[in-house]
């Protein structure tokens, strides 16, 4: 019994003491919308805006494109994914319809590009970190 008791340490001690490198993908990457805000239009209906930066790296192609992701906070612990749309053509604005006035949302933005060179190990979309805003 003790031989096992021995042979568990020196395993656990092996495995325990590796260094796992995280590795980023290389490459390009986008700067996040800048000045996100809501604005309710009436009841039922906010327009968000936001504005995007203009150092963009020269190895994304132009013009970019624009992900909002639209997400229904039901609980501190639950929440319902609605929508993902992607709007071409740079926009700076977008309006939405609340499925349920009373509810909270969150709105997160984010900007969408594609490399002009593209590599056969990596995909050629690049995402820039999201911003979120809430209506509540």
């Amino acid at each position: 019994m003790k031989k096992i008791w021995i042979v568990f340490a020196v395993l656990l001690c092996c495995g325990a003491c590796r260094k796992a490198d995280i590795a980023d993908k290389p490459g390009v990457s986008l700067p996040p919308v800048t000045n996100l805000a809501l604005t309710a239009k009436d009841a039922g209906h906010v327009t968000l805006s936001w504005q995007i930066p203009t150092a963009i790296p020269t190895e994304i192609q132009q013009p970019l494109s624009v992900s909002v992701e639209v997400t229904q906070i039901v609980s501190a612990m639950k929440t319902i994914s609605l929508s993902t749309e992607l709007l071409p053509g740079a926009p700076v604005t977008y309006e939405y319809t609340l499925p349920d006035a009373a509810a909270t949302y969150h709105f997160t933005v984010k900007l969408v590009g594609n490399t002009k060179k593209v590599d056969v190990n990596y995909s050629g979309t690049v995402y820039s970190p999201g911003e979120t805003v809430a209506n509540k």
